[in-house]
């Protein structure tokens, strides 16, 4: 463990928070996490952004109140777990991510250069509360279902095409594997995914990824 300053903490829509704190450690990858320590909260937070000055952790709600009511310093660990990026040959990738996983899809998303976004999709699956408002996406996707038009505002802003699966206005219902069965019906390849999410989440998506022929890759992450 090692002391670090809390420099801000960004409210997020769905009561959670990124963490800013004073960069002291090895510069993290998307799919990594940090142990956090305070007092006697503790937890596993997933990287938004690393970096040589400033590190942003992500914490949902419940995390953020139990650390956030604790008192004395903050100690962080890491980073640990599998850092994730396509491979710099897919051509056309796939990011994939639940809940848990949707921090470090962002960032993988964030560092993937601008040349490549827009030739690769992001679908994500967050659950019910999710931490930012969804926007209807500019970008045309011919072989997406009908009405299935819910995007990322962040993603959109980075020129990288989204969607949204679950039960809300403009958001697939099917799962993963049934919207991605249907794009490759419809002509749709890719050359490589990359999976953030629980366990049950990347090994049933890993998969279907595998049994298509399709390059993966795969970070577990602790549901936040």
């Amino acid at each position: 463990m090692r002391s670090s300053r809390l420099l801000e903490r960004q409210a997020l829509a769905h009561g959670g928070a990124i963490l800013r704190f004073g960069s002291a450690g090895p510069n993290p990858l998307p799919g990594q996490w940090l142990r956090v320590q305070r007092g006697e909260a503790e937890a596993e937070l997933p990287v938004w952004q690393g970096g040589e000055k400033a590190l942003e952790l992500w914490a949902g709600p419940g995390v953020l109140q139990r650390l956030t009511a604790a008192t004395g310093p903050w100690e962080l660990d890491g980073p640990h777990g599998t850092a994730c990026e396509p491979d710099p040959g897919w051509e056309r990738c796939l990011l994939l991510a639940d809940g848990a996983g949707l921090p470090a899809l962002l960032y993988a998303a964030r560092r993937l250069p601008q040349a490549r976004r827009g030739r690769a999709l992001a679908l994500l699956a967050p659950g019910p509360v999710l931490p930012f408002a969804p926007r209807p996406s500019g970008f045309l996707l011919p072989a997406m279902p009908a009405g299935v038009i819910a995007a990322l505002p962040l993603l959109e802003d980075w020129g990288l095409p989204s969607r949204l699966l679950g039960q809300g206005p403009g958001c697939c219902a099917a799962t993963p594997e049934a919207l991605l069965a249907t794009l490759m019906v419809a002509g749709e390849r890719w050359s490589g995914a990359c999976v953030y999410g629980t366990t049950a989440f990347v090994e049933c998506l890993g998969a279907w990824l595998q049994a298509r022929a399709i390059a993966w890759h795969g970070a577990r992450l602790a549901a936040v």
